[in-house]
């Protein structure tokens, strides 16, 4: 039920709001002290809408400004565990994510915390960003107890020296933040960075560093890290740290490398610079240093030789047979890799294991592997694989999902991996119309088609050659069904 306030003032305090609130164009209101918001809030002006410096807001439920910007001295508090959205802008003094919190800001035009980010929770970002502080004389405070931004943030630096600023990148499945500490002061501005997340593909180098030949380049995941807002000079030591990295034997010879930032594929324009601090493995995190580093751009992390490929996954499958899921999957490369554990889940957020298979341990060849889930549930089921090596460090790939409630349509993409284009192919039940869409890692859309496909084999060429090296999400709609396919650009 929505509840639209027609007073024409309205002051709110030590106030409990259980359903759905529109605040009305032209309607004045002011919030002071605390209120808690148990439904959806809705602001038709933000400038008719006044959170006192005193008042403390919380919010249960999504967030939308249309026109205007909340901009509040007060506090913002985000809680449980269902994703809420924020649309509009919201600058606000303090914001707080409790434990195990979730939003979305990708509808927000601006989400600014000018004094102190309180984050134990999740937020993901798409295009958009985090940003924490204002000015170089008001550069905020991040109070991090847990949880990830996934996606883009911006943070302030006033002109002087600084430790450990943490940029807190993460998802459900990973942790892969980046610590900057200026040892010589900077003249003040904003560092924008987000965390890439890219593929399993190891790309040869030749790189001199502290006595080592780098040779292997980790394309797991990669750093950007830009000056804004007038940045520059000051001298810095940066911390890489990512559980989500695979196929290390030795931990103590992972070097951090840079580039200047890029769209050129990831194996291309590599050095070092500054000083090389020996790397360090914690309880499953990876963490890489460097000291007296001068200018930002693009980071990742490399290796000798001895430590060789990780299991290079070519493509995950769930298919439906005559009574049971058929996971199939396939790997290019393995090496020290022990096995396979199969999950599903049946909302793509709790999981639950069903199996296991042995892997390989050491491959230089394609090698296929299935997995028959005779148990499915008469809903849409998901399923994921986690690849432990001799370590007990482990990496998950997927979802795919599988719905064997109605006889489905069939994709196949080939080649995947691709260089410039790959063709996809269609095995339609019956005639209709189908949509496909192409998305990055963050959800945004690349590409965009509609088309009207006959009962039967279809094929299209997809053109892959402008977007930069990543891995995409494929997906195919027709009339009753979605299909997904994971496709690797290199």
């Amino acid at each position: 039920m929505k509840t639209t306030l027609v007073l024409l003032s309205l002051l709110l305090c030590f106030r409990l709001l259980s359903q759905d609130i529109y605040f009305g164009e032209n309607i004045p209101i002011s919030l002071n002290e605390k209120v808690i918001f148990k439904g959806n809030l809705k602001i038709e002006n933000a400038s008719n809408v006044d959170f006192k410096a005193n008042s403390k807001s919380k919010f249960n439920q999504n967030f939308e400004v249309l026109v205007g910007s909340i901009d509040s001295d007060g506090k913002f508090i985000f809680e449980n565990t269902s994703e809420k959205t924020i649309k509009g802008n919201l600058i606000v003094d303090t914001i707080s994510l409790l434990s195990n919190t979730k939003l979305s800001i990708v509808d927000a035009a601006t989400f600014q915390a000018n004094d102190l980010l309180e984050l134990n929770g999740g937020i993901t970002t798409g295009n958009k960003m985090v940003v924490l502080g204002e000015s170089t004389g008001n550069s905020g405070v991040l109070n991090y107890t847990a949880g990830y931004i996934n996606g883009n943030m911006k943070r302030w630096f006033a002109p002087s020296t600084i430790s450990n600023v943490l940029f807190p990148f993460g998802s459900p499945t990973y942790y892969s933040p980046a610590t900057i500490s200026y040892t010589t002061a900077p003249n003040g501005g904003s560092l924008t960075s987000k965390y890439i997340l890219n593929s399993t593909t190891v790309y040869p180098i030749n790189i001199f560093d502290a006595g080592d030949l780098l040779e292997n380049l980790s394309g797991d995941g990669f750093w950007e890290i830009n000056q804004t807002d007038g940045l520059n000079s000051g001298t810095y030591s940066i911390e890489l740290t990512t559980n989500n990295i695979v196929g290390v034997t030795d931990p103590s010879l992972l070097h951090l490398v840079k580039r200047p930032t890029s769209t050129d594929a990831w194996g291309l324009n590599w050095l070092v610079e500054g000083n090389h601090v020996t790397s360090s493995l914690n309880s499953g995190f990876y963490t890489v240093y460097r000291t007296g580093v001068t200018s930002f751009s693009q980071f990742g992390i490399a290796s000798p030789i001895i430590n060789p490929l990780p299991v290079e996954l070519v493509y995950l499958n769930g298919n439906c047979d005559d009574n049971y899921s058929l996971i199939q999957w396939q790997t290019a490369s393995e090496h020290n890799s022990t096995s396979f554990i199969i999950e599903k889940s049946e909302d793509g957020y709790t999981w639950d294991v069903i199996g296991e298979v042995a892997a390989a341990g050491n491959s230089s060849q394609l090698l296929n592997y299935q997995f028959k889930d005779t148990l499915r549930s008469s809903n849409l089921n998901y399923y994921q694989l986690k690849q432990y090596d001799n370590d007990g460090n482990f990496k998950v790939y997927g979802p795919v999902s599988s719905n064997c409630l109605t006889p489905s349509n069939e994709i196949s993409v080939f080649p995947n991996p691709v260089v410039n284009n790959c063709t996809i192919k269609l095995n339609a039940l019956k005639s209709g119309k189908i949509n496909i869409s192409l998305t990055d890692n963050f959800g945004k859309l690349i590409e965009q088609y509609s088309f009207e496909a006959l009962q039967g084999e279809s094929e299209f060429l997809l053109d892959m050659s402008k977007v930069t090296t990543g891995v995409y999400l494929l997906n195919i709609h027709s009339e009753n069904q979605n299909l997904n396919q994971k496709i690797i650009k290199l």
